[in-house]
């Protein structure tokens, strides 16, 4: 089940939707505490980060990093990650 997963960055609606859902499967969020997908939009095209792990095609965790200046210095600040129960063990520690 967890071989063949791949990092990437998230660059599509469809993507960014995928970390919604990703969101209520993990966490169990209701609605008014899911980050919408506007947000990592804005993250991807904001000098953010989204990151994504992928089993084929199908999104099994992710990391969402906003940009932000601290004392005149970029940074990221890392905002959100998360994975499904089932790819925890294998998702992330294949970066």
């Amino acid at each position: 089940m967890t071989d063949g997963i791949v990092v990437r960055n998230c660059s599509t609606i469809e993507e960014f939707n995928a970390c919604v859902h990703l969101q209520r499967d993990i966490w169990g969020e209701a609605d008014l505490e899911v980050e919408p997908s506007t947000l990592f939009v804005v993250a991807a095209h904001t000098g953010g980060q989204v990151l994504g792990a992928f089993h084929r095609e199908k999104l099994v965790g992710y990391t969402l990093a906003i940009a932000g200046v601290r004392h005149g210095a970029p940074y990221l600040h890392s905002h959100m990650t998360g994975v499904l129960a089932d790819y925890a063990t294998v998702a992330w520690g294949a970066c």
